[in-house]
């Protein structure tokens, strides 16, 4: 008993004699997961908006994913640093020092009012992927896909997990979500029959919080407040599953 009681004075002293943690311990270090600066509130709408959207295509439902969220984060944040145009992170200059790769996930952008209101934006391209004639041709020679290729990222039956980070940009609030696995890929379809599967418009959606959007510097006016706009939905690579490089669709008054 005694050498027992021994034993746990002599550990004590052990653990009184260690030294405190420095003061960085605390604080993110280089390479470590960015927060993301999607609100929970509109995390719960962004992915209940999307699994509706699949919902309707009878596809599985997706998960929030704490990666994804980082990296999205990351290039979000990016994007504002680089004057707030929308960008995929793979540019179509391999020299750009500024972008690397979206690490084999897929990413969907927008310009809005908010990060909840970003798929909605992405889900108003069903009508022309409805109307395609070509719904698997993700490749140059089929222009048409630019104008769905958010919705069908969106609706990937094999995509299972989605992150996203938003940041305030000079025009309007950016959003980027990844997608993984990614979607997109020339030959596929986006879900099972969805070159003949009729899928009705979701009509009911969980209500948007706006609350995020960026203060202008001037009055508005309604030329200042600009229509949300989103990037032009670039495909994944068959090679490695990144999205292409394409510009931004000009904002409107």
């Amino acid at each position: 008993m005694a050498h027992a009681r021994a034993k746990a004075a002599a550990l004590l002293v052990l653990v009184l004699l260690l030294p405190a943690p420095p003061a960085w311990a605390g604080e993110r270090v280089a390479g470590a997961p960015v927060a993301t600066k999607v609100s929970a509130a509109d995390q719960e709408t962004i992915l209940a908006l999307h699994n509706q959207y699949r919902a309707a295509a009878g596809v599985a439902a997706l998960v929030w994913d704490d990666q994804l969220a980082s990296d999205a984060q990351a290039w979000a944040d990016a994007l504002v640093v680089r004057g707030g145009t929308l960008a995929h992170s793979n540019p179509a200059d391999p020299n750009d020092p500024d972008t690397g790769h979206a690490k084999g996930e897929g990413e969907n952008l927008a310009g809005g009012q908010s990060a909840a209101t970003a798929p909605s934006q992405w889900y108003e391209e069903k009508p022309l992927f409805d109307a395609a004639k070509n719904k698997s041709g993700f490749n140059d020679t089929n222009p048409d896909w630019v104008n769905w290729g958010h919705y069908t990222q969106m609706m990937w039956s094999a995509t299972t997990k989605i992150g996203c980070g938003t940041a305030p940009g000079p025009i309007y609030q950016i959003t980027s979500c990844r997608y993984s696995p990614p979607g997109n890929f020339d030959g596929q379809l986006a879900y099972p029959n969805a070159d003949s599967l009729q899928v009705g418009a979701v009509t009911s959606v969980p209500a948007a919080p706006d609350s995020t959007a960026p203060a202008p510097a001037t009055p508005p006016t309604a030329a200042d407040n600009p229509a949300p706009t989103a990037d032009n939905g670039a495909p994944a690579s068959t090679a490695a599953g990144d999205v292409s490089q394409t510009t931004e669709a000009p904002p409107t008054g």
